[in-house]
């Protein structure tokens, strides 16, 4: 099962950076909280999967909420805490965490994409 997957990585996430800084601890509750809410979406379970019914408004809100919240987090505050880090351990550091804020920005603005078309506040443009 593919939320369970995502379930049991986040725990592996945990285990090796949970208790570094409460910035990650609060991000991965944020990522376990959206991982849950997606498989709730998707309709994951057997029961679910019979109903087979698009979620409601509420729900879609409640999920876009919670993604933009891990995405502005992992953006300015985790991508925040790794420049920080790099910048005192040297140049070679600092390029790649300034190479990973690429995969980042792209990573929010899917977010920003999905949330502006799904979110209870979007307009209709369809």
């Amino acid at each position: 099962n593919t939320g369970e997957n995502m379930l049991e990585n986040i725990n592996k996430a945990r285990e090796e950076w949970g208790g570094t800084l409460n910035v990650i601890d609060s991000w991965l509750a944020k990522r376990q909280k959206l991982v849950v809410l997606y498989c709730q979406l998707a309709g994951t379970s057997p029961a679910q999967q019979k109903k087979r019914e698009l979620p409601s408004q509420k729900e879609m809100t409640i999920f876009c909420q919670t993604l933009l919240e891990y995405a502005s987090t992992g953006h300015f505050g985790i991508y925040e805490q790794i420049i920080l880090k790099c910048k005192l351990d040297g140049k070679e550091n600092l390029k790649i965490a300034q190479e990973l804020y690429s995969r980042i920005t792209t990573t929010t603005d899917t977010a920003l994409n999905f949330n502006d078309k799904y979110s209870e506040n979007a307009t209709d443009a369809t």
